[in-house]
């Protein structure tokens, strides 16, 4: 990795650690090298509470409660994104300082695909929820499409930090896209003042629930589209 890339890994940590943030990251089928940069740079502990790499579909259905419609795709991006959002206020007690990322890619590999390479990334807070998505052009090596992944899931993270945190200082990460690639975005703000926040306890989940669910509601309104085991 450059020493570019590094200083800007490093400085977005001190950005999520200024802002007492603790992530929970999620990468399947391709993007992981996002999470061995954060844990390889010298106090991501004080950030990064858990990095979760769920490749086999089996283990995917385990993580959301159940088989997916599709598995690289923007909702099962958001799905992991908020199951991430959700480990992270159980583990740390804290669901406003919590932040779940997930990416999940469909990348080269050792046969011919006939679908587009492409690649989704999602980022649950308390506040919004982010999504964007990048469909490759063909011709890249995988290692190449692994760097590409990596960095828009950084990218995708910080941006929507800043979102969420306007008056803070996060470095703007480059994303290495040919011209005729471009990264579709959605931004969803769901405000700061919740109506309501069930508290962190399995006995006020339905039973088929995770002891670890969290369910945000806004107005009587679903905060997202959680998964088939979360009411």
């Amino acid at each position: 990795m450059k020493p570019h890339a590094e200083s800007g890994v490093s400085d977005l940590l001190e950005a999520f650690a200024d802002l007492g943030l603790r992530l929970v990251l999620v990468s399947t089928g391709g993007g992981c090298e996002a999470i061995a940069r954060l844990v390889a740079t010298p106090g991501a502990s004080r950030s990064v509470v858990e990095g979760l790499v769920p490749y086999a579909t089996g283990s995917i259905d385990r993580l959301l409660g159940g088989p997916q419609e599709r598995y690289c795709c923007q909702q099962t991006a958001r799905r992991l994104a908020a199951v991430a959002w959700q480990r992270a206020a159980a583990i740390t007690g804290e669901p406003a300082t919590a932040v779940g990322a997930a990416v999940t890619a469909s990348l080269a590999t050792t046969r011919p695909k006939r679908g587009n390479h492409r690649l989704h990334v999602a980022v649950q807070s308390l506040a919004s929820t982010a999504t964007a998505s990048v469909e490759l052009v063909k011709g890249r090596t995988r290692g190449e499409e692994e760097q590409i992944a990596a960095a828009a899931f950084l990218r995708v993270l910080a941006d929507s930090v800043g979102q969420d945190h306007p008056t803070a200082s996060l470095p703007k990460l480059p994303l290495p896209l040919a011209t005729a690639e471009h990264m579709r975005r959605l931004e969803q703000v769901v405000g700061r003042q919740l109506d309501a926040l069930e508290q962190l306890d399995h006995r006020v989940a339905p039973p088929s629930a995770r002891p670890d669910a969290v369910h945000v509601k806004r107005q009587g309104e679903d905060l997202l589209d959680c998964p088939s085991w979360i009411e």
